[in-house]
């Protein structure tokens, strides 16, 4: 009687750890397999982009030592992935006003690309962000806050996102995956 009752409770434990499971799965790829909303406010031609220096990730909408450096992946991603189109061409700046941990100034930004004869500016914020510990049950996110592609002649966006775009999934492994979703999203959204 002692042994069926014990088969029975690692059984009934074993169900419900693959129902956890499966649930988790679900979550996984609901939360992270979302599209994010876009606007094109108007048509725009290939062209030069500068793309500065989005901002990292912050918690609590402060800089985070751990997310340190999301801001120079993400732009790497999209440098690399505009610089591989065929209609587009990525360029990047080494001026002291825009950095990683603050938002840059539109006018600035234009400014920067007309000396540099660009025909677009991109600015991306990354917002908050979390990596979880594996198996505390909080899975790891990434929000894209904003990106807006600027018209360097009128200064008018010709490309946005509309609203902030969270992706998520397991603590099992980095938020930094996300940050690379994040810029193949823009790029493609942009080239294409």
């Amino acid at each position: 009687m002692f042994r069926a009752t014990a088969l029975n409770q690692i059984a009934g434990v074993t169900v419900m750890k693959m129902k956890v499971f499966v649930l988790a799965i679900a979550f996984v790829l609901v939360t992270g397999c979302a599209t994010p909303s876009l606007v094109r406010k108007e048509s725009f031609e290939p062209g030069t982009i500068l793309v500065l220096p989005p901002r990292d990730v912050v918690q609590d909408g402060v800089p985070h030592p751990v997310g340190a450096g999301s801001g120079k992946q993400l732009r790497q991603v999209l440098l690399s992935g505009v610089n591989q189109s065929s209609n587009f061409k990525a360029i990047s700046t080494r001026s002291k006003k825009f950095d990683h941990r603050s938002v840059a100034d539109v006018d600035d930004a234009i400014q920067e690309a007309k000396n540099l004869n660009a025909d677009y500016v991109l600015i991306t914020i990354l917002g908050e962000f979390l990596d979880g510990a594996a198996m505390n049950w909080r899975g790891d996110y990434v929000i894209l806050q904003s990106s807006k592609l600027y018209s360097v002649p009128n200064g008018n966006i010709v490309w946005q996102t509309t609203q902030p775009y969270r992706l998520a999934g397991s603590s099992l492994g980095h938020h930094y995956v996300y940050i690379d979703k994040i810029g193949q999203f823009i790029v493609k959204s942009i080239t294409e």
